[in-house]
């Protein structure tokens, strides 16, 4: 096993696991561990620092997936110098939360999970999915389900999907994991991000909100702000806005933010859900 530990001052693994940008991962007496494709983790807060364990020759991959190179205490400065009273706060308040870096294809067919649904519900999918039709890993002599490949996917029939819990998602999946396997999104990490997420909207059952998110936690993408209904609330009742239209909100936020949009978007999103003011 393999261990990193970094400061904790700007990675709250909690904050971090919890706030709607990854489903894979399960809470423990002492932490998380937390799966990415065929590898896992186990991620904890400790004594002021967060530590991170692996299997031997995961470090790097770890190191990588958690943003371990990038000083997340530049976005908090600029969110406190924003001029934005609420923003400031929600810096403050989730200063921890980090983007991570997931793998493209796994955070795809996860947002696509994810649209109208709540998060116990979509990790249970998910969880589902791998064990179904995922391989096998270990971390630290136990053995956890894989994140299936999108060619297992897309071999699979939409009844199979149904039976497994997906609902009408049954349909969306299996296209989405066709034309992914197909090489819908090989080389994308080089397109523009208004590129990137209207084709991303070309996938079967992905709208502008979800394109957002993968374009955000799948390509690391800071410059898009995904809205809804949290963000569509905080629009109003915090910045003065008026109306329900997401599209125009995120718009609205990704212009105001430009490339910090979607960090910004994790501490309001995290305060609005989760801080009483």
């Amino acid at each position: 096993m393999e261990k990193i530990v970094v400061s904790g001052e700007y990675f709250d693994v909690e904050s971090t696991l919890t706030c709607g940008q990854v489903f894979r991962w399960e809470k423990e007496e002492n932490g998380f561990t937390l799966h990415s494709g065929e590898r896992s983790c186990r991620v904890r807060n400790e004594g002021g620092n967060a530590v991170i364990e692996c299997e031997d020759g995961d470090a790097d991959y770890f190191a990588r997936y958690f943003d371990l190179e990038t000083d997340y205490g530049r976005y908090v400065t600029a969110a406190e110098e924003s001029g934005s009273e609420i923003l400031k706060r929600a810096a403050q308040a989730g200063k921890g939360i980090r983007i991570l870096n997931q793998l493209p294809e796994e955070a795809a067919i996860s947002f696509v999970v994810s649209q109208n649904n709540r998060i116990p519900r979509i990790r249970k999918i998910l969880n589902g999915l791998c064990e179904e039709f995922g391989g096998r890993h270990r971390l630290g002599g136990k053995e956890y389900a894989s994140f299936p490949s999108v060619r297992v996917l897309a071999a699979q029939s939409r009844e199979k999907y149904r039976s497994a819990g997906l609902g009408y998602r049954d349909e969306y999946i299996l296209c989405a994991a066709r034309a992914i396997a197909a090489g819908a999104v090989r080389g994308w990490e080089t397109l523009p991000t208004d590129e990137l997420c209207r084709r991303l909207c070309k996938l079967k059952g992905v709208g502008e909100k979800v394109a957002d998110c993968i374009a955000l936690f799948g390509f690391h993408r800071f410059d898009v702000f995904p809205s809804d209904t949290w963000i569509v609330k905080l629009y109003n009742e915090d910045f003065g806005g008026e109306g329900k239209n997401a599209k125009k909100i995120a718009a609205y936020f990704a212009e105001r933010y430009g490339n910090n949009a979607g960090i910004f978007q994790q501490y309001l999103f995290h305060y609005k859900r989760n801080v009483k003011e």
